[in-house]
């Protein structure tokens, strides 16, 4: 066969694959918002739904996942139907659908995202509570950027404190500050660091490290971009503030809120806690 030939059945394959995976995403989405339209009202009011209308909801989003396969409505689609099964409190079949995303959807980082934390929520409604921690052991390994990646370390230790383990949830805390500082070293940007660093902060002051965590604050108080410094110094001036002794620093980082960002809700925040030193902000 002359090579001219070859090259045009290469590009008619091509096209070929890419029109047929625009029909498929096509297809999804329009398939995906018929199935939300039978869904919405079992959504709303789930407790009104019978097994009936839940079967048909659960069927409909199936035909996206068939007729879909391989897209995101596809997944998307999976999603649904883990919460329709929780809506019912048939947390396995629930968590069988998401682990469909995790195992077939791994590039849609997102979704997989979305799969892993309704995951944990299952398990926490079951009340398996080592079950649902693993699963924020894997989001803080395989989300670590996020702010739900980030979050995940402490979420462990909350888990332990709401029932009746403070020492685990004490190491738990321990754990989730060696996860910060790593995560403070190998940040890919100056903002995750940030993040992190706040984080961090939060995790000594559970601790009850007031020394580490006003050190971590100031820290970031200090760095002129990436920061949220809104939070920061209302966080910083809060701890100053909680502490016996300290009423003058509190004052300059409610001081500098105030000054530094003078539009609501910040300066009203300031102000307020302000107030609550007994001490009038004067404006010029």
């Amino acid at each position: 066969m002359a090579r001219g030939a070859l090259t045009a059945l290469a590009w008619c394959a091509a096209l070929a694959l890419l029109v047929s995976g625009g029909s498929a995403s096509y297809t999804g989405e329009r398939l995906f918002w018929r199935a939300e339209r039978v869904s919405a009202p079992i959504v709303k009011d789930p407790g009104r739904a019978t097994p009936e209308r839940f079967a048909d909801a659960i069927a409909a989003f199936d035909r996206v996942i068939r007729k879909a396969r391989g897209t995101a409505w596809a997944a998307r689609a999976h999603l649904a139907v883990g919460s329709l099964y929780a809506l019912q409190s048939q947390y396995e079949s629930a968590r069988g659908a998401y682990s469909l995303v995790l195992r077939d959807y791994s590039q849609l980082t997102q979704l997989c995202l979305t799969a892993r934390v309704a995951t944990a929520e299952a398990y926490k409604r079951e009340q398996r509570w080592e079950d649902a921690a693993q699963v924020y052991r894997d989001i803080s390994e395989s989300h670590p950027w996020t702010r739900i990646g980030l979050e995940a370390p402490l979420a462990i230790a909350t888990l332990y404190d709401q029932h009746g383990q403070p020492e685990r949830a004490v190491e738990a805390r321990e754990r989730a500050v060696l996860t910060y500082l790593n995560a403070i070293s190998m940040a890919p940007t100056p903002e995750t660091s940030a993040n992190a660093k706040g984080y961090l902060a939060l995790a000594y002051h559970q601790l009850g490290d007031w020394d580490a965590a006003v050190r971590t604050l100031e820290e970031l108080a200090a760095m002129s971009s990436g920061v949220n410094q809104p939070l920061v110094l209302l966080s910083l001036g809060s701890l100053y503030q909680a502490q016996q002794g300290h009423k003058e620093a509190a004052e300059q980082a409610f001081t500098r809120l105030a000054s530094e960002f003078p539009e609501p809700p910040a300066a009203t925040a300031a102000k307020t806690r302000l107030e609550h030193l007994s001490i009038q902000l004067v404006s010029n």
